[in-house]
């Protein structure tokens, strides 16, 4: 029951987000199409803006106007993430060209580039936005010294590592 709470939730945001997005009316190619762009969005702690990913860009939209802010671009590959940081000025996105980014939300620019060995699965910043976690198919985890750009920490897994968490108060990285 907990689980359906939590998609139903999902759901209920996600149409806020298209609402605000003004993408009701768009029609999309297939329903997979639409699943993506809903589940590869995330919506900004302030409710300011949205981000979103298709294809191998990340898009920051007003999520009042619906009006596009930044393209980010210059993953090779498919973005499989995109999160905000929580002051909302970065947005971190992961990539099947194994890599992470690290961009400003306000115009676009790239900042970082986080590397693995295989596709990064998600990416996104610690509760204090000091670090960047990445979780790949190279069977790693790291964490990111979002300043310097470097990995403080690896975690190796038996098998491809689909999300992290990283606790600041308690200083633990958690790895599913």
């Amino acid at each position: 029951i907990h689980a359906l709470a939590q998609v139903i939730a999902q759901l209920l945001r996600v149409r806020i987000i298209l609402l605000a997005l003004q993408l009701v009316e768009h029609t999309f190619d297939s329903v997979a199409s639409l699943v993506k762009l809903l589940f590869l969005s995330q919506l900004q702690s302030n409710g300011a803006s949205v981000v979103t990913s298709a294809g191998r860009t990340a898009n920051v939209w007003d999520a009042r106007t619906g009006v596009l802010r930044a393209t980010l671009e210059g993953h090779r590959s498919l973005v499989n993430s995109a999160s905000f940081s929580p002051d909302g000025a970065s947005v971190v996105t992961a990539s099947q060209d194994w890599t992470a980014q690290l961009w400003d939300a306000r115009t676009g620019a790239l900042g970082a580039t986080f590397s693995h060995q295989g596709q990064v699965l998600s990416a996104r910043f610690s509760s204090d936005g000091v670090f960047v976690e990445t979780a790949s198919a190279d069977r790693r985890a790291r964490l990111w010294d979002v300043q310097r750009s470097i990995p403080l920490a690896t975690v190796p897994a038996q098998g491809a590592i689909e999300s992290t968490r990283w606790n600041s108060e308690y200083r633990v990285f958690t790895v599913v």
